[in-house]
């Protein structure tokens, strides 16, 4: 009897000890999509999945550029999406996604609304969670190692907004100002 007892404490200390390692993937083209569409695709993703937007603001022209900015609301999803487009690319690409309060999706590492900060932590790595030079703590930016947080460049981020500690807006974007 003695000796069970024994070996019951031992097992459960080595529980205790025993520990896995999960590895932590690297961040990826793969964490900029969300419910089959991603940045950089035609809103036309976006149309063919869920049809006709329910909400299309006017379209914003960017003479430098040349670029039209169209906001697209498919808000009985909790999406909204900026769509860019250009004489030569009538179909554009998506240059925002807005994932708001009503929105049941989750990132590809399984971050929604609701979600905590300490959960983003847990399924990004650590160089992903870039910088956060706004002052502003109630926002995680994630993307590649070594890019710059705030400006665009030519890969996507994930700007988590928080409120209370829980992420209440998800954006994905080229460049925070988007």
């Amino acid at each position: 009897m003695s000796k069970d007892k024994t070996n019951t404490e031992s097992d459960e200390n080595n529980k205790n000890t025993n520990t896995t390692t999960k590895t932590i993937e690297k961040f990826s083209e793969k964490d900029l999509v969300i419910d089959g569409f991603k940045l950089g695709e035609s809103a036309k993703t976006l149309e063919a999945k869920y049809g006709n937007p329910d909400d299309k603001a006017d379209s914003q022209s960017e003479e430098s550029t040349g670029i039209v900015r169209t906001r697209l609301g498919y808000t009985s999803k909790g999406i909204i999406v900026d769509n860019a487009t250009t004489e030569q690319d009538s179909d554009g690409s998506i240059i925002r996604i807005e994932l708001t309060k009503n929105c049941k999706f989750a990132t590809a590492r399984g971050i929604k609304i609701g979600s905590s900060a300490e959960e983003i932590s847990k399924v990004y790595p650590s160089d992903s969670i870039l910088k956060n030079e706004t002052g502003n703590k109630n926002l995680v930016i994630v993307g590649y190692p070594g890019e710059d947080p705030i400006y665009e460049d030519k890969h996507g981020k994930i700007y988590f907004h928080l409120v209370d500690g829980k992420i209440n807006k998800i954006v994905f974007a080229y460049a925070i100002a988007e």
